[in-house]
């Protein structure tokens, strides 16, 4: 049988305790760590998902729990089926992050203006006003700028309508997507995405290599095994056979022949029995809702009423509003993160009355 480098299951000698490690490299996680991390920062990732966004947070020197890089839920639709999968993105913070890391003294200087531009409608050139955010760094003397359009950039959600960030904080968020190019241009932000700017198209991928059912049984019937694990499969006991691994699109890396195949989220809390009688569910307010998602982030009491008051402009009876910014939870997380990074901020009882805003 052939030695593989990637192991299906590791158990640590020590406490028994179930590994799970990264298929791109020796790093390994505790199943309990793993759900720690799917309960605070992506609840529905799949173990490979997340194996794969803590290796770029962590190529990136970023790190998720601090809100430095955020992996945010998209679908993609591979070879014509349509899967989960998440997107390591990064905010102002993140941004910032690596560009200090790559030689950055000072941020950027950022503003807003409108400008006129050229639109073709009905075959006829005319002009339309658009607001622009700017940034600007002095680079060995001289002033480099990049320009961000508010109808380029503008967020959207799937049905279209523009989101509330950016239909109420226009000017905020069309200056944070010209810095996130800004320090693109200069630093070169290890390739990964701005949270802030535009819409997470769905994938549409074609021509990738996933293993098959019908290839898995025609690989068995040629005597290959295969060890499947985190989305994906070496193949075992191949040799002399190696012209057909290749003909159903496996790669070799490191001396093994791998292809990824789609591999279903699945939910590894455990279930508890509980056989104590069933309280009596008591609704939850939007207000009360937001407070706790907030105080679960690390933040007071008192900051969250400032952000709540001053950053999104809500109180706690404006139920529409609260609703509309819950539904998009990353971008929430991370101004909630780059605000909190400002100040410190003590830690609230999430079983606290929310009566501040």
């Amino acid at each position: 049988m052939t030695t593989t480098t990637k192991q299906i299951q590791i158990r640590n000698k020590d406490n028994g305790k179930e590994l799970v490690q990264s298929a791109f490299s020796s790093k390994t996680l505790t199943k309990d760590q793993m759900n720690i991390l799917r309960t605070q920062i992506a609840p529905d990732i799949a173990d490979h998902d997340l194996m794969y966004c803590l290796e770029i947070a962590d190529n990136c020197k970023l790190n998720p729990i601090l809100k430095e890089i955020y992996f945010v839920p998209r679908m993609a639709k591979i070879n014509g089926k349509w899967v989960n999968k998440h997107e390591p993105m990064v905010g102002r913070k993140g941004a910032r992050a690596i560009a200090r890391r790559k030689g950055m003294k000072i941020p950027p200087n950022t503003g807003h203006t409108i400008k006129k531009f050229p639109v073709l409608k009905n075959n006829e050139w005319i002009e339309e006003r658009d607001l622009i955010g700017w940034a600007e760094l002095i680079i060995d003397g001289q002033v480099v700028r990049k320009e961000a359009a508010y109808s380029t950039y503008k967020q959207t959600t799937k049905d279209g309508n523009i989101t509330k960030f950016w239909r109420e904080m226009p000017t905020v968020m069309v200056e944070k997507v010209a810095e996130f190019q800004l320090l693109d241009a200069i630093y070169g932000l290890d390739g990964v995405l701005s949270i802030d700017a535009g819409v997470l198209e769905d994938e549409d991928v074609t021509n990738v290599s996933f293993l098959t059912e019908e290839a898995e049984k025609a690989l068995t019937a040629l005597g290959i095994s295969l060890q499947k694990y985190n989305g994906s499969a070496i193949a075992l006991n191949y040799s002399g056979k190696e012209k057909y691994l290749v003909e159903f699109g496996f790669q070799k890396q490191g001396g093994n022949y791998v292809i990824s195949y789609i591999e279903e989220a699945k939910n590894e809390t455990p279930k508890i029995k509980n056989t104590e009688p069933s309280p009596k569910k008591q609704s939850i307010t939007p207000a009360k809702e937001l407070f706790v998602y907030l105080a679960s982030l690390g933040m007071s009491k008192e900051k969250i009423g400032s952000f709540v008051g001053d950053v999104l402009g809500l109180t706690k009876d404006d139920e529409e509003g609260i609703l509309e910014v819950l539904e998009d939870k990353n971008l929430l997380g991370m101004m909630a993160g780059e605000f909190m990074s400002e100040s410190n901020s003590a830690p609230v009882n999430i079983d606290e009355d929310p009566t501040l805003f």
